[in-house]
């Protein structure tokens, strides 16, 4: 490879479906752990130091 040559683009692994599905899942996973384990986690809005 010559130094003013690109490199070659990435290979992608999933298709866009499957990414907007991957994300989707993700987001509504971290929306049900927050709502789930958040009364267990209470932290105080502001922290006198």
């Amino acid at each position: 490879m010559l130094p003013f040559m690109p490199r070659p683009p990435p290979k992608e692994y999933l298709t866009a479906k499957q990414r907007a599905i991957a994300r989707a899942l993700g987001f509504l996973a971290t929306v049900l752990a927050i709502a789930k384990l958040g009364d267990r986690m209470e932290f105080p809005e502001s922290p006198k130091l």
